[in-house]
């Protein structure tokens, strides 16, 4: 189910964020992400979401990641990592 047809949506204010490789919903302390089917999410596309992130939450935000996986995709583990030494949320 999409999280805007979820019961959730009308109730968390959210920004939606709608990049060429996924929609992502941007609220107070979460990310939710939606990715398009079939995509391999890299660093590339990590880091334009991050950049996106910084943008909204400014670079000291706490926030947490949710992925509602209604679509197959992939994704290269080695990214967790990278994030870890390149962006400090």
């Amino acid at each position: 189910m999409h999280f805007e047809d979820s019961k959730y949506y009308k109730k968390i204010k959210s920004y939606k964020l709608e990049l060429p490789f996924g929609n992502f919903y941007l609220t107070e302390k979460l990310v939710i992400g939606e990715l398009n089917e079939g995509v391999h999410f890299d660093w590339e596309k990590g880091e334009t979401l991050i950049l996106e992130a910084i943008d909204f939450y400014g670079k000291q935000a706490k926030l947490v990641f949710v992925s509602n996986r209604i679509n197959n995709y992939s994704i290269d583990p080695q990214n967790y990592s990278r994030l870890e030494e390149n962006i400090n949320f």
